[in-house]
């Protein structure tokens, strides 16, 4: 099931498949081990096929074959991913803050 944390990778890369830092060219491996591509690509489908609707620059029939797809990729979407999806917006980042100095410096006193 795709999540909002899948959603974030897939934004972070700006929806690009073949990022360095997701696949390797010439090994032709996928590299990222928190979404497989297949995951990727369905993000991808659904976000294109949401441009496409909102841009109105498309036949009904081409509109409802999109809808139909977009029927059949929600089941592998939660609820709040597909939701974002279809506004168009970017989740947050659900990434830890980074820890500076001071932050472990008041974990060590305060856990002392």
């Amino acid at each position: 099931m795709i999540d909002l944390k899948k959603l974030s990778i897939y934004y972070k890369y700006n929806g690009n498949p073949t990022n360095p830092k997701l696949y390797n060219e010439r090994t032709e491996k996928w590299l990222n081990k928190e979404i497989s591509s297949d995951e990727f690509m369905t993000i991808d489908k659904i976000d294109q096929n949401f441009v496409c609707i909102k841009s109105g620059g498309f036949s009904a029939k081409m509109v409802e074959e999109m809808e139909l797809e977009l029927s059949q990729l929600k089941k592998l979407v939660s609820d709040e991913a597909y939701e974002y999806l279809r506004l168009g917006k970017k989740p947050k980042k659900l990434e830890k803050p980074k820890s500076s100095w001071i932050n472990r410096l008041v974990d060590k006193i305060v856990n002392k």
